[in-house]
């Protein structure tokens, strides 16, 4: 086999270090250095295995696909079922009631008119009833009854009896305002909290995808490299045996580039392995595998060079206003307050004040009764309509007021309750407390290592460049016999790890602008600025 000329082996090294060009001006590379990037390095990159994958794309996958997106939006859901079960509680209730009832009575009154009194009532009742926010019950119905009986003393046969009354109950004490919504506005701001807490885990889930993205990006990065050392090292190893042959090295020269291509195989079975692990967690985050039975998905994106670093208060006072799992835990307290608002309302005695109007109705079929040698007769004549009519233009009206109370004695269940939410107030406000420390915490720490993010790349990029100055120095002397190929190797290593911190240092400031991102609910800078 015709061994690899060296000054190939050095140009795909070179190329490594000319991948970084995109994120900085660079000074021109050497023609040859140009040519083979052109043909292997871009070649490699694009011809990573796996299905290609944008940023945005991803992103959009995740937006539907995220167990944590669906869980949050279920959540959400009931708590809209929970607000609307509150909210029934106050709907206007019609209510009915239709009844026939047969009677037999023995009677020894001579003025029952019968030996054995029958009597056949049919009875209806209709209503509304309505409790408000404020715990005013309002009640409306209308009775009636229709009567028949075979007493002979009977002067309505059938005989049309009708009630109707409007009456309102108003809790002053227990019961009243916030002593009776407050189920219902605990449930309004859990469902504000849920909602909240739903767009919040649709921005972590973005969050998590860019940072899995990136990862899966530097993952593919370092196995490019790798197989690119890789084939240099084949080739150091087929210059070597050229050399043994020609009696210009020895032994040992072989020997070194054989460790060296063993040890790169190997690390470039890492690199693949690590790659695809890259890519299982980016598609568990999507809810979906590659596409078209490709075993990875192929990042296409590449990480920007720089973002805008605003001062880590303002980044601060920016994450307590927006951050949505702050907003959400100040909602839940918002909410356990209302319960104990209800709690101490209905700890009070019940006072309550009632008053109704009401009209009645009398009408009937009349028939003459004898009694005594006398014949009875009525005036009242009508039907149903006729005794309803009565009731509604209340021709025999009726009123009632009043007051009614209970003092529970000892007032044990609603005390204890109170006491209870009282406690509960202070420990949701103790949890939101601890959440905005943790916040400041991580707000402070994304905000370091975005700050430091591009003299991170810098000195990344400076050892990188170092360390392919000292390859270039080291071909042309193993070349020209003045060192051995055992240094060749070592120098090529410490390329290999300079380009696995730069591939690390130009994606953790990405990385960093994502979390911000979560963490300041949205607020920060969404598009990337490049220098």
């Amino acid at each position: 086999m015709r061994p690899k000329p060296i000054p190939v082996v050095l140009a795909l090294l070179l190329a490594c270090a000319a991948m970084t060009a995109y994120a900085q001006p660079r000074p021109p590379l050497p023609p040859l250095a140009r040519a083979v990037l052109d043909s292997a390095v871009v070649a490699e990159l694009a011809n990573l295995p796996g299905a290609p994958l944008t940023l945005d794309d991803a992103r959009a996958l995740a937006a539907t696909g995220a167990t944590a997106v669906r869980l949050a939006d279920a959540t959400a859901a009931a708590a809209r079922g929970s607000v609307r079960r509150e909210q029934g509680a106050y709907d206007p209730e019609l209510y009915g009631q239709a009844a026939y009832q047969s009677a037999d009575a023995a009677t020894a009154n001579p003025f029952s008119g019968a030996d054995v009194l029958t009597t056949e009532d049919k009875t209806g009742e209709l209503g509304v009833r309505w409790t408000t926010t404020m715990g005013t019950e309002l009640t409306a119905s209308l009775n009636a009854v229709r009567q028949e009986t075979n007493s002979s003393l009977a002067l309505l046969r059938p005989q049309y009896d009708t009630f109707g009354e409007l009456r309102l109950v108003q809790p002053l004490l227990e019961g009243f305002g916030a002593g009776q919504r407050g189920d219902l506005t605990a449930a309004e701001r859990s469902l504000a909290a849920a909602e909240i807490r739903a767009a919040g885990a649709r921005l972590s889930t973005t969050a998590q995808v860019d940072q899995a993205y990136w990862a899966l990006y530097a993952a593919g990065r370092d196995f490019t490299v790798q197989r690119i050392i890789t084939e240099s090292a084949e080739g150091l190893l087929d210059q070597a045996e050229t050399r043994r042959r020609a009696g210009l090295v020895g032994p040992a020269d072989v020997a070194n580039a054989r460790v060296f291509l063993a040890t790169q195989r190997q690390v470039l079975l890492d690199a693949e392995e690590a790659l695809g692990q890259a890519s299982d967690q980016l598609a568990s985050l999507l809810g979906r595998r590659p596409a078209d039975g490709q075993p990875l998905y192929h990042p296409t994106s590449a990480p920007p060079a720089a973002f805008p670093v605003p001062a880590p208060d303002q980044l601060v006072a920016t994450a307590f206003r927006s951050n949505h799992e702050l907003r959400g835990l100040g909602l839940d307290v918002a909410a356990v307050q209302a319960r104990r608002e209800q709690a101490r309302r209905n700890a009070l005695p019940t006072l309550d004040v009632f008053g109704a109007l009401g009209g009645a109705g009398l009408s009937g079929a009349p028939r003459s009764v004898t009694f005594g040698g006398t014949t009875y007769t009525t005036d009242i004549d009508g039907g149903l309509g006729d005794a309803l009519g009565q009731v509604l233009k209340r021709d025999y009206p009726s009123w009632q007021v009043g007051l009614t109370f209970a003092i529970p004695l000892g007032n044990r269940a609603d005390g204890g309750e109170a006491q209870r939410l009282d406690a509960e107030v202070v420990r949701a406000e103790q949890q939101l407390e601890a959440a905005r420390r943790r916040l400041e915490e991580q707000v402070r720490a994304a905000h370091r290592a975005l700050a430091g993010g591009n003299d991170r790349l810098e000195a990344a990029r400076y050892g990188l460049d170092a360390a392919t100055e000292q390859v270039r120095i080291g071909v042309l002397d193993y070349e020209n016999g003045r060192t051995s190929a055992f240094e060749l190797v070592r120098l090529a290593g410490d390329l290999a790890t300079a380009q696995q911190r730069y591939s690390r240092a130009l994606v953790r400031t990405a990385s960093a602008a994502a979390v911000l991102r979560q963490l300041t609910g949205g607020a920060y800078p969404s598009e990337e600025t490049r220098p």
